[in-house]
């Protein structure tokens, strides 16, 4: 399998910045590019005062503008400064809507070899169960995805796993 183009999905959790190592290394080991990639969900951007004068007006709710992409281009600076200095080619990108059918969309319209998330985002709280953004895109994602475990996201070694 050749890797040249990684979709990085991050959303800013504190398993996204342990599992950075896993991907640099995957990334210069096969010379790939990566884009971080932030998906905001299409309200997460709004006032709070917006959102409770619409959200009982589902007509509205379509026609409000959205402009704020600053939590997302924070979310993927901090990736960027961590990867700083390692010769990988990073390419950021802020979306905006549905996190698991943009990663799917965009994986799979511009032909990304792999996807490479954490098993768990920041909005997971269930121990025991795949995030459900995870999930979406490991069931519907015809690209391979690569899911590093949360409580795995510190050690990997990737000559032992190339053997198999």
């Amino acid at each position: 399998m050749e890797i040249k183009n990684i979709l990085l999905p991050v959303d800013g959790s504190e398993c996204r910045m342990k599992f950075l190592g896993i991907v640099e290394e995957i990334a210069l080991a096969f010379d790939a590019e990566i884009t971080i990639l932030h998906v905001q969900d299409r309200y997460s951007s709004l006032p709070i005062q917006n959102i409770f004068e619409t959200q009982f007006d589902i007509k509205n709710i379509k026609n409000i503008p959205i402009i704020n992409k600053k939590p997302g281009m924070h979310v993927i600076s901090s990736i960027k400064k961590f990867l700083r200095g390692s010769g990988i080619i990073l390419h950021p990108r802020v979306e905006i809507g549905n996190p698991a059918e943009k990663i799917i969309d965009i994986a799979e319209k511009e032909n990304f070899d792999i996807i490479i998330m954490c098993s768990h985002g920041m909005s997971s709280s269930k121990k025991f169960l795949l995030g459900s953004v995870t999930n979406k895109v490991v069931h519907y994602s015809s690209k391979p995805v690569l899911i590093i475990k949360h409580e795995f996201c510190k050690v990997i070694d990737l000559n032992m796993a190339r053997k198999y």
